[in-house]
């Protein structure tokens, strides 16, 4: 299941129930995006509600690939923080947006800004990107990224195809 433009379907799931700290968190709301792949998460206290399921089965096996991944993350970060996961969970999230997906060869973050982030190490580090900045030439060049923004996107979508036809053909 695809998405004709970015944000226009959402998958939407629980995860929980997770270890709670101080901020007596014990689940989430994972949201992620069908045609960007950008994922939302909002943490919880408790749930007063039922969820219902939806079931179609290509778009809970690409939604359960990213629910893994960050599930996973957070099963690392929870062994290192002893329960303090709603602390990580911002830099979680940006890993998971700024690495690239298997089935577009984008990062969320490029299909939603159309450009690539600036990562945090390598504001730290001076890296060639941040020491050498040209103010004019970077606004040009954001221009003609967003100029190019759409081509980008379908280019995305024809792999993610390409993806899910690979997959009915096993």
């Amino acid at each position: 299941m695809t998405s004709a433009w970015p944000f226009s379907m959402w998958r939407i799931d629980l995860i929980g129930a997770l270890p709670t700290g101080k901020a007596r968190v014990k689940y989430t709301v994972v949201a992620i995006d069908y045609y960007t792949k950008w994922v939302e998460v909002v943490s919880l206290r408790r749930i007063e509600r039922e969820f219902l399921a939806v079931v179609h089965l290509r778009a809970n096996g690409q939604f359960e690939v990213a629910n893994k991944i960050i599930k996973k993350s957070l099963k690392t970060k929870l062994e290192k923080l002893q329960g303090r996961w709603v602390e990580e969970l911002p830099n979680v999230l940006w890993s998971y947006r700024t690495t690239p997906r298997s089935t577009t060869v984008e990062t969320p973050f490029s299909l939603v800004y159309e450009c690539e982030a600036v990562l945090p190490i390598e504001m730290s580090l001076n890296s060639f990107r941040v020491k050498n900045i040209n103010e004019e030439a970077n606004q040009k060049a954001m221009e003609k990224n967003l100029d190019l923004l759409e081509e980008r996107r379908d280019a995305a979508q024809m792999r993610l195809a390409v993806y899910h036809q690979r997959l009915d053909a096993k």
